[in-house]
């Protein structure tokens, strides 16, 4: 005759197998206290509760047991098209920040708009620098190309864009022109008084 045990969490008396409950030494019958279906539930609540946690986890284990493999394809894919693989990485960057509230135009600032505007712009629009697309993981240098939000408060919209390099696009930030000009005169006054003291 079948042996019969009762979920501690819905109190409803299953028979005591595989179908029903989870095997575990510690309790009666060599079975959960509680049905398959209770237990199920429980997990169900506690991943969703702890989703970032688990996304966190799993990405450290992707990182350890993927990672280097990983970098060595992107080295070659950026190798292999710089300027597809400089376009994403930039598109990449917009969804960033327009995740983060900045407002975007993503439909027109695709990776094939991006891709044909640094190959008809190899150069800086500011400083006249050619752009570097060489491959140095995601790390920008000097020279890497970046879209620039001419005016910051617009964000990423057509006509508010422009080409420069990660150089000038730092040192502009969120200054404006009258910004830039009065800390230049400064520099230059500075200089000057150096140059004098040391003369």
């Amino acid at each position: 005759m079948q042996s019969h045990k009762t979920c501690t969490s819905c109190n409803r008396t299953l028979p005591a197998d595989f179908e029903h409950f989870y095997r575990h030494k510690q309790c009666k019958l060599g079975f959960d206290s509680r049905c398959r279906e209770c237990c199920n539930a429980e997990k169900r609540v506690w991943k969703r509760r702890n989703r970032d946690f688990l996304n966190a986890r799993r990405r450290e284990r992707y990182a350890s047991d993927y990672g280097p493999r990983h970098a060595e394809l992107e080295q070659q894919r950026a190798i292999r098209a710089p300027y597809k693989f400089r376009a994403e990485i930039m598109r990449a960057g917009i969804r960033e920040r327009a995740k983060a509230g900045v407002a975007a135009d993503l439909s027109f600032f695709t990776r094939e708009y991006i891709e044909s505007w640094l190959r008809r712009q190899p150069a800086c629009e500011c400083c006249r620098t050619e752009f570097n697309l060489k491959p140095a993981g995601r790390k920008a240098d000097s020279r890497s190309p970046s879209l620039d939000r001419f005016n910051p408060a617009l964000g990423y919209v057509r006509g508010n864009v422009t080409l420069i390099c990660w150089r000038c696009n730092n040192l502009k930030r969120n200054y404006s022109a009258r910004d830039l000009r009065m800390v230049a005169e400064w520099m230059e006054s500075k200089a000057t008084k150096f140059d004098e003291a040391a003369a």
